[in-house]
């Protein structure tokens, strides 16, 4: 953990697709959202307490029409070595310009279908929006990647045409087992595709692993010009190198996803707490993070939670 702490700052719970492995459709603001200015002052806090890189996440985050603004609110605060971001790509292609003003670094682009009927069916949204977004974030040297869960059934068939993609655009493309959170345990069960049979499908188009860079959660392969990475974050885990903390859009701190509040700073600091009484819960929560997978040493139901609400 010497290189410093990865934040996932979630700044709302809301999201226009209905991917079926996470939740329906929510475009409802977030009543216990922050706002801009709480946010960054969590943020300094946390900052202080070891973390060096923000990625905003959602639901999805491009749905507040402040976003730019914490954006903007983050990079004035001079701790940060990047700000990041991960959306749907369906409004990026007008906000990768006013974003990247406003000091984002890098942008995640999430894509799980090439085919625009099947992307309708998977997510609920356009295709063309996500590539136009894309194609914007690339033009706006947002060094974007291309995250695709891979779904059996669904677009396993499509790992060739997405490093297709990632050889044709420069861009990394990683492919992610999807995890069972609970949310829908049906559809985890009959598209559930373990990291195994991806990276089976990787190495039969003549894909070369390269490894794991530090605390990535990707594991890396190249295939001719084409970069590509594979999360595995369900059947081969990687607590032991994690280095992710989660603040959710109401303030409350979590070091990891399995992990229930851990520290409700943005109640403490609607409650009249200063920086220092803030810095101290934020110390003892990172303190106690887990090092390895809190499922792995007993046989307890797993907790249900859904990724949109906790900040992906």
């Amino acid at each position: 953990m010497g290189a410093g702490y990865s934040l996932r700052l979630q700044v709302t719970g809301g999201c226009q697709l209905r991917c079926g492995y996470c939740r329906p459709d929510l475009r409802r603001a977030d009543p216990a959202a922050r706002s801009p200015q709480e946010l960054a002052r969590l943020v300094a806090i946390l900052a202080e307490a070891g973390v060096r890189r923000v990625r905003i996440t959602g639901g999805e985050p491009l749905l507040r029409p402040d976003v730019v603004e914490i954006v903007e609110r983050l990079g004035r605060l001079g701790r940060l070595e990047e700000i990041t971001l991960t959306t749907n790509g369906q409004r990026l292609g007008r906000m990768a310009s006013p974003l990247r003003r406003a000091g984002l670094s890098r942008v995640n682009v999430h894509v799980d279908s090439l085919v625009p009927e099947r992307y309708q069916r998977i997510c609920g949204g356009r295709l063309e929006s996500a590539l136009e977004g894309l194609q914007a974030a690339l033009a706006e040297g947002l060094s974007p990647k291309v995250n695709v869960v891979v779904l059996r059934g669904e677009n396993e068939d499509e790992v060739p045409s997405f490093c297709a993609l990632a050889g044709r655009l420069g861009v990394q493309v990683r492919f992610i087992e999807m995890m069972d959170t609970g949310v829908a345990p049906a559809y985890a069960a009959r598209h559930g595709l373990p990291a195994r049979e991806i990276r089976a499908r990787l190495e039969a188009l003549g894909a070369r692993c390269v490894g794991r860079r530090g605390s990535a959660p990707a594991v890396e392969y190249r295939l001719g010009e084409a970069k590509l990475g594979l999360v595995a974050s369900e059947t081969e885990p990687f607590c032991d190198r994690c280095d992710r903390l989660r603040l959710g859009a109401d303030g409350t701190l979590r070091t990891c996803l399995y992990a229930g509040t851990c520290a409700a700073l943005g109640a403490l600091a609607r409650q009249g707490a200063d920086d220092a009484a803030l810095l101290e819960v934020a110390r003892a929560a990172i303190a106690a993070k887990r090092s390895f997978h809190p499922l792995a040493a007993c046989a307890a139901p797993r907790p249900a939670f859904s990724m949109a609400a906790i900040g992906g």
